[in-house]
């Protein structure tokens, strides 16, 4: 007998015992599992990858159609505040204020989907300030500040002033001064 086939003899034996013939297969499974779990865990890494990129791109296109959405919003909102703002003063001169001076301020407050007007008047005669800010679209008063200055004092016990802003939740919130009365109204005028 040749040594080679001699040893080829012995190798298919341990071949061809049972025990060495599962082992064998079982390394073999072992191997294949890695190998397709590799390739799987590979290819769910990529589509992840391949997903986030596609919601960043989504994202980026949805900011920028709301932009242009708002942009067109504040053009009708203007042009709607402009409106309520002739139509406030045409019915204040019908009162005969007519030396007042006043401005207005549009917002369109994309939180809320609504257009406010900011309308400030400064009274001459008596001294006085009114500030309202209404619904340009639905004309519904949001807040009212009005600060009645008899005779032009400073003295704030003469003062006579009116604040009240109702909350989104439709609560009356009343304030005491000008500059509260713009932080509770910031939630229209600002988003």
């Amino acid at each position: 007998m040749r040594p080679s086939s001699y040893l080829l003899g012995r190798l298919s034996l341990w071949y061809l015992n049972s025990s060495n013939v599962r082992r064998f297969f079982l390394a073999l499974l072992l191997a294949c599992a890695l190998i397709v779990g590799g390739v799987f865990l590979y290819s769910l890494v990529v589509s992840v990858r391949q997903e986030r990129r596609h919601m960043r791109e989504l994202t980026v296109q949805s900011k920028s159609r709301a932009l242009s959405a708002s942009a067109g919003q504040q053009e009708l909102c203007a042009r709607q505040a402009l409106k309520a703002y002739t139509s406030d003063r045409a019915a204040a001169a019908r009162m005969g204020a007519v030396h007042d001076v006043a401005a207005y301020t549009d917002h369109f407050n994309g939180k809320l989907n609504k257009c406010f007007v900011e309308i400030k008047v400064t009274g001459l005669r008596p001294p006085s300030t009114s500030i309202s800010v209404i619904d340009a679209f639905a004309g519904g008063e949001y807040a009212t500040y009005v600060d009645l200055n008899p005779q032009g004092t400073t003295n704030p016990e003469r003062r006579q002033a009116i604040c009240a802003v109702f909350m989104p939740s439709g609560q009356k919130q009343y304030c005491r001064s000008s500059r509260e009365f713009s932080e509770l109204t910031k939630q229209y005028m600002e988003e």
